[in-house]
Order: structure tokens, then sequence, then C-alpha cells
């Protein structure tokens, strides 16, 4: 699956390259614009499953790892892959790279995403995705049907009042629905985000605590879970 590692420094950091001998798509559609990529929840089960089938990959690969690593401390040091909530809204992560290469099509557009390469060092393991752009959809006008679909052919049969100022703007419930399914997906990976980023605290926590000993005086972490837990209490009554 891996090419041979390629070993580089970033930031004075020592890191290896680790390139995907045939890239994997993720079978996605991203909003693209002069910015950049659109953030959404909505894919992130796509990146998650990515993220888990390459760290089933790494375990045994004898080419970067003098000694085959267990899936739990490649998982511990990698951070979540694609977006991220951030204060209230959608953000790429930062330890997650998407190229966006000049030369797309007229924009705004839509593109997949696939894997094509690892940077991975001693603390961390971060993907570099590549866009790829896709066709646009075709707007099906189901809201015509039988004979009203044979008869609507062009705009121009719409009938407008000429002397009327105000402009026609078709709404196509297709895209309407698509929209609707869409933001409830960002609703729900958000919450699941959230849970997601409470467990792998947890995580963290507890091997904190097998690692070293507290003295008597020494703050824990308790008070901090306390303050999720009255939160997501008041969210709940909300």
């Amino acid at each position: 699956m891996f090419a041979t590692p390629a070993h580089t420094t970033i930031s004075g950091e020592t890191v290896y390259g680790l390139k995907l001998n045939t890239p994997i798509r993720l079978n996605v559609r991203l909003a693209v614009t002069p910015s950049g990529i659109t953030p959404t929840l909505t894919y992130q089960d796509q990146f998650r499953m990515c993220r888990k089938r390459i760290l089933a990959e790494l375990t045994s690969n004898r080419q970067l790892f003098r000694h085959a690593p267990s899936l739990e401390s490649l998982d511990a040091i990698t951070p979540m892959w694609g977006f991220i909530v951030k204060g209230t809204e959608a953000a790429l992560s930062p330890y997650t790279q998407i190229d966006v290469h000049i030369g797309a099509p007229q924009m705004p557009c839509e593109a997949d995403v696939e894997l094509k390469e690892l940077i991975v060092s001693r603390s961390t393991i971060r993907p570099i995705f590549e866009a790829v752009y896709l066709k646009p959809e075709v707007i099906d006008f189901d809201w015509c049907e039988g004979e009203e679909r044979d008869e609507l052919e062009e705009v121009s049969d719409i009938p407008v009042d000429a002397d009327s100022a105000d402009s026609l703007e078709l709404l196509d419930p297709a895209s309407i629905r698509r929209s609707r399914l869409k933001e409830k997906a960002d609703v729900r990976a958000a919450f699941q985000l959230a849970q997601e980023a409470r467990e792998h605290a947890e995580d963290m926590a507890t091997r904190f605590y097998g690692a070293y000993d507290l003295s008597e005086t020494e703050s824990t972490f308790s008070e901090l879970a306390d303050e999720t837990d009255e939160e997501n209490e008041n969210d709940d009554r909300e």
C-alpha cells in the first residue's frame, strides 16, 4: 500500500513522508470556492473510516517502523482527520491538509478528495489529501410530472408579466432537500465529534494517572470533567 518512506525535516522536526501507491478516494462532495474548501461535518464518517484503515495498515509496515507498533499507540498520536468544530462552526483540522490546485473548473464547484500521502513523526501522523474536481450535478425538476414535464421545455415557457419589475427565482425542491439533509448531518456529526472528544480526553487522563503519581496537593482533571457534565445537563434542560 505504501511507497518507500522519504526522510525530511519540517520546522526543525524529523519526519517521514509516506506516499500511497494507490491514493484512496473518499467519495465525498465538498464545496470549493476561490478561498478553498468549504468546511463541513457531513462526511466525517468517511474521514474516520479512512483513518482507521490507514492505521491498521501501518501496524505491519516494517519499512517505517523498526518494531511493529500497536494500533493503540498509533491511534494515540493520530489526531482526528477532516474537519473539526471550532467555536460554533466547522473548520479544517490543523492536522489535515487538502491540496486545492490552480486550474480548477469555474468556481464555485464541488470536489472529492483522495488520500495521497502521510507525514509521520514521533508525535503525530498527518494526512495529505488532494482535491479531485467533480462534474456539476444536473438539476432534476421533479416538481414537474406527466404532461407538465413535457410541456415545460424552456424557462421562456413560464408566463411572466412583462410589465413587472420583479425577477423570477426558480427553487429546486431536490436541492432544498439535499441542503436540509446536509445541515441535519452536520448537526448530528457535531454532537458525535463532541462525544468522541470527551471520550478521548478521558482516555488521556487515564493514561496520565497511570504514568505519574500525583501528590496530595496537585490538582487533577476532575473539576474539568465536572464542568463538562454540568454543561451537558444544562444543555439537556434547555
